[in-house]
């Protein structure tokens, strides 16, 4: 899947810059993101993974596959955060995120649906 945007959409999108991160499945190893920067049609490929046996010590020995998306869209938001830019001179970054889940029905649902992040502007 890959995300593109118009040449309309590049016009009115002069102050901020648009990244694509598709993100493979989340594994304990050889795991990756497809990073995409939109504004400088350049693209590469990082390495990703969880290593999760910590937490098999805490709580239990396998998670439910709704809390395994969520630590999964947890490791995501963080890994997109570090991976783009962020430049103050821009008011805003947009960020696309592809991620595999294992219950998207889950994570459709209302109140995902309504959250748009968004990063403060600091002067």
């Amino acid at each position: 899947m890959n995300y593109e945007p118009s040449t309309e959409q590049k016009l009115q999108d002069s102050d901020y810059s648009t990244y694509t991160l598709e993100f493979s499945p989340v594994l304990n190893s050889n795991g990756s993101v497809r990073f995409i920067d939109h504004s400088q049609g350049k693209e590469r490929t990082v390495g990703i993974n969880v290593v999760d046996q910590v937490f098999e010590n805490r709580v239990q020995v396998e998670f439910p596959a709704i809390i395994a998306d969520i630590i999964d869209l947890a490791v995501a938001i963080h890994a997109s955060d570090r991976l783009t830019p962020q430049n103050l001179n821009e008011r805003e970054r947009h960020l696309h995120v592809i991620l595999p889940v294992r219950h998207p029905e889950s994570l459709s649902a209302e109140p995902f649906q309504s959250f748009e992040a968004t990063s403060p502007c600091r002067s």
